[in-house]
């Protein structure tokens, strides 16, 4: 197991790698390969390496890749990267430390276009080192993300996607009762009245859906919002009132 992401950097890489394919090593190189180094002149010796994968179960050769730069480096050496062969090549790809979203989607669609295995990790932070996200880091219309598939490695891009889904504001409060306790809740208790004397006016297609969707259901929204707001999920910018709620 090689853990040198810089391997073909070094001085002495061609030897290295000519000791690896002496000795018959299946290698695992674990933190990757930098695609800034990989030229005509290495990838033949790199395709005599018996990389693999994890498991040690098929041929797989990892490269890095965490900015477009990097991504348009996967482009212009397509035909390089090809001579590994089909799906045998893994992108090991970090978010969650300085990219945007729609450089993180540019990535992933890379592999895609390209053929490669997507493998996508969050950044962990270390002492001295914290994320640096944007703070546009919604540039692009989330309908679109949530529309990427993949023929392999589908649970990484389900990785991603959650933590997508971790960084933008919830949509509602979130229950604390069950439809059936809520109900259980109400009874003796007319809803719509007590919602009228409030100055909220409800529209609902039973009594029954009424009593299961009654405000004692669901948690407070003024500590769920300040939560959001004090783990800089998002900001608290104005307090709205609700003045009428329609409920199917």
């Amino acid at each position: 197991m090689l853990l040198d992401n810089n391997l073909l950097a070094a001085e002495n890489a061609t030897e290295i790698l000519e000791r690896v394919v002496a000795r018959d090593y299946r290698v695992i190189f674990s933190q990757s390969l930098d695609i800034f180094r990989l030229t005509h002149k290495n990838v033949e010796l790199l395709q005599k390496v018996k990389s693999v994968n994890s498991r040690f179960s098929k041929p797989m050769i990892c490269f890095s890749c965490n900015s477009l730069p990097q991504r348009d480096l996967f482009y212009a050496k397509q035909d390089l990267l090809e001579s590994f062969g089909s799906q045998a090549v893994t992108v090991i790809i970090m978010f969650g430390f300085n990219t945007r979203l729609s450089e993180g989607y540019g990535i992933l669609m890379m592999t895609k276009q390209l053929g490669l295995i997507p493998f996508v990790q969050e950044y962990m932070p270390v002492p001295g080192i914290p994320a640096k996200i944007p703070e546009d880091y919604f540039d692009m219309d989330l309908d679109v993300i949530a529309d990427m598939r993949f023929r392999t490695n589908g649970q990484n891009n389900e990785k991603f996607l959650r933590y997508v889904n971790r960084r933008y504001a919830c949509h509602g409060a979130g229950r604390v009762m069950s439809r059936t306790q809520a109900t259980k809740a109400s009874q003796g208790r007319s809803i719509a009245k007590e919602l009228a004397d409030k100055g909220v006016l409800v529209m609902a297609s039973s009594k029954g859906t009424l009593k299961e969707e009654m405000p004692e259901a669901y948690k407070n929204l003024q500590d769920v919002v300040q939560v959001m707001h004090d783990a800089g999920i998002a900001k608290k910018v104005a307090r709205l009132k609700s003045i009428s709620c329609v409920k199917g």
